[in-house]
C-alpha cells in the first residue's frame, strides 16, 4: 500500500512564511531626540584644502617624468585635416593692385633722364630769345624804340598838326573804315618818327616821316600800307635772295613798290573828287601817273634802289 500525502500546512503558518519581516531599525522614523541632537549639532567643515589629494601629489612626485613620443611639428590630427580641406585661393599682400600700379607708371610724366630732350624747334627759339653780349648789341630798331612807346604820337610830336590818328581817319574818310580794316589787318604799329618812310615786314611795323605835311605822309601812309598787303611776296624774295644777284633783287622789290604807287595816286584822286581837305598840295607821284614800270624804274633814285641793296647784302651774306 502506498503512503498517504501529508496534511496541507496550515494558513497561517503559511501567511506568517510569505510575510517577510522588516529588520531591526528599518521602515521607522528616527527618534525625535536624535532628530533634535542633529539640530543642535554645528555643521562640521571639511579640514582637507582644495587641490589634489596629498597622496596624489606625492605619487606623482616620485613617479620620473614623462617624455614626450610625439615628433615636433604640427599634429597628425592637424596635418590630416588640412589635406582634407579644399585648396586655399593665395591672398593677396595689402597695398595696390599691380595693374594699377602699371598704370599709374605708365601715366607718369617721363623724367629728364629717360626724356628725348627739348625739340630742336625749342631750343633754336631759346637761344634767340637769350640776350645778347654787351660787346656785340647795337642801336635799337625803331620798332623797338616805338612799342616803348606804346606805339603813340601826338600833333605836337610831328609839329605839323597831326598825328598818326589823322591820317587814318584821312583814309577813311576816302575809302571807308572796311577797307581800312581791311588794310591794316597784322599791322602791328604805324609809327611817326624823323626818319624816311618804311615797312618792316619782320616786326610788321609801318615808319612815317613825321618832318611832312598832312598830306604828304598821308599818301606816304597808303603806300606803305600796300607794301604791308604784298609782304607775302617780299618775303619770298627774301627767300630767293640767294638765287638772285643783287640788281635782279632790287628791281623785283621795286616792282612790289610800283604797286604802291599806283594806289597811291588812285587814293589821291578819290579823295580829290570827294573834295576832302587832306587831298591838297597835288599828289606826290603826280609825275608817275599812266607811266609803265619800265619807265618808272628809271625814275626811282639811286638812294631809294640802294636801301633794298643793303637788305639784299645782309640776307646773303655768308655766317
Amino acid at each position: 500500500m502506498s503512503a498517504a500525502p501529508p496534511p496541507p500546512a496550515h494558513p497561517a503558518t503559511v501567511a506568517r512564511e510569505t510575510t517577510v519581516q522588516p529588520k531591526l531599525g528599518e521602515g521607522r522614523p528616527p527618534h525625535p531626540a536624535s532628530v533634535q541632537r542633529k539640530a543642535a549639532e554645528p555643521p562640521q567643515k571639511s579640514t582637507r584644502t582644495s587641490g589634489p589629494h596629498p597622496a596624489t601629489v606625492q605619487r606623482k612626485a616620485a613617479e620620473p617624468p614623462q617624455k614626450s613620443t610625439r615628433a615636433s611639428g604640427p599634429h597628425p590630427a592637424a596635418v590630416q585635416r588640412k589635406t582634407a580641406e579644399p585648396p586655399q585661393k593665395p591672398t593677396r599682400a595689402p597695398g595696390p593692385h599691380p595693374a594699377a600700379v602699371k598704370r599709374d607708371a605708365a601715366a607718369q610724366p617721363k623724367t629728364a633722364a629717360t626724356s628725348r630732350g627739348p625739340h630742336a624747334a625749342t631750343v633754336k627759339r631759346a637761344a634767340a630769345a637769350q640776350p645778347k653780349k654787351a660787346g656785340a648789341a647795337r642801336a635799337p630798331h625803331p620798332a623797338q624804340v616805338v612799342q616803348r612807346m606804346k606805339l603813340t604820337s601826338s600833333a605836337e610830336s610831328t609839329g605839323k598838326g597831326w598825328n598818326k590818328n589823322t591820317l587814318l581817319d584821312n583814309l577813311e574818310a576816302t575809302l571807308g573804315k572796311d577797307w581800312v580794316a581791311y588794310v591794316t589787318k597784322g599791322l602791328e604799329a604805324i609809327v611817326v618818327y624823323e626818319g624816311p618812310g618804311l615797312y618792316d615786314s619782320t616786326q610788321r611795323v609801318v615808319f612815317i616821316d613825321a618832318r611832312q605835311t598832312e598830306s604828304e605822309a598821308t599818301q606816304q601812309l597808303v603806300m606803305e600800307l600796300s607794301n604791308h598787303q604784298n609782304r607775302g611776296l617780299l618775303a619770298e624774295l627774301d627767300s630767293a635772295a640767294q638765287k638772285l644777284t643783287r640788281e635782279d633783287y632790287i628791281e623785283k622789290v621795286e616792282r612790289v613798290e610800283f604797286a604802291g604807287v599806283t594806289n597811291v595816286i588812285r587814293t589821291y584822286d578819290a579823295a580829290v573828287q570827294l573834295e576832302l581837305g587832306w587831298a591838297k598840295g597835288g599828289c606826290v607821284y603826280g609825275k608817275m601817273r599812266g607811266l609803265s614800270f619800265e619807265k618808272y624804274y628809271t625814275h626811282v633814285s639811286q638812294e631809294h634802289r640802294e636801301r633794298y641793296g643793303k637788305r639784299y647784302d645782309n640776307l646773303t651774306k655768308k655766317k
